[in-house]
């Protein structure tokens, strides 16, 4: 459940593929944001080597009880995510780990331990 008397990371789910411009908006409000995106490796095959870690998701710091309008109705944010109607901080942990394996901006360094021709 919800601390009303202090900053929590909360998970919110954006409009298709608006993430980023989501958090231009939350932070333009003074809000703290983090949108994780993972770097693949320059043999991907896909065309874009920074791709979403959870697509539609950013993480927002906030206090619920003076910060909820302001981030509910931002544009490129659809919803909070919640459990039964609850909104259910993310646990500071989590984030934190997160963040410590990113840069600056958010980006994570993909790696794999596996080798070309190995077996899976």
């Amino acid at each position: 459940m919800a601390n009303f008397d202090k900053k929590e990371w909360f998970v919110v789910f954006s409009k298709p593929r608006r993430e980023e411009f989501a958090q231009y908006h939350l932070r333009t409000k003074g809000l703290e944001t983090f949108f994780p995106r993972l770097m693949l490796p320059r043999f991907s095959y896909k065309s874009k080597r920074i791709v979403p870690l959870f697509p539609n998701y950013l993480f927002v710091h906030m206090n619920i009880a003076t910060n909820y309008d302001q981030v509910r109705w931002a544009p490129g944010v659809k919803s909070f995510v919640n459990f039964g109607g609850s909104l259910v901080p993310l646990q500071d942990e989590i984030a934190e780990n997160l963040m410590r394996q990113a840069d600056g901006e958010g980006i994570i360094p993909a790696h794999s331990d596996l080798r070309i021709g190995q077996e899976v």
